[in-house]
């Protein structure tokens, strides 16, 4: 984490880790760290057309390089920061599973997390923009 920067994997919606907007590699061939018990990987920095069919291209988005944690944030690893948590079920199952990706979180207790993580690990910790995502 050389930058000093990190990004946490959205909370809310945990699609998982993507391991480069431009195509460089894969996540077990990039740099990886830890803080906190959450493995991170760097990012290279790269530029790329960013939009879709349905969009258009918005145009073209150049990033620096970054790191990312590389599994969600677990409902043991919310608990540390939010313990009355409780991520709930869906479908009579039970979604509470300590390694279980937290959900039922909204944006603002996503930034929330990122801060409290930040002070507790000494990083500076935030959520992906969506050129990052």
């Amino acid at each position: 984490m050389s930058s000093g920067r990190i990004c946490l994997g959205a909370l809310c919606v945990l699609a998982g880790l993507i391991a480069s907007p431009c195509g460089h590699g894969t996540a077990q061939e990039l740099a990886s760290t830890q803080a906190g018990g959450v493995d991170f990987v760097r990012m290279p920095g790269d530029c790329y057309e960013m939009g879709g069919i349905d969009v258009g291209i918005v145009g073209e988005v150049c990033l620096s390089p970054f790191d990312i944690g590389r599994y969600e944030i677990t409902n043991t690893q919310f608990n540390a920061f939010r313990p009355d948590h409780r991520s709930g079920s869906f479908g009579g199952i039970s979604l509470e599973g300590g390694d279980q990706p937290v959900v039922n979180v909204s944006w603002n207790d996503a930034v929330a997390y990122a801060a409290w993580f930040s002070r507790e690990n000494g990083v500076s910790a935030r959520l992906p923009t969506e050129a990052e995502w």
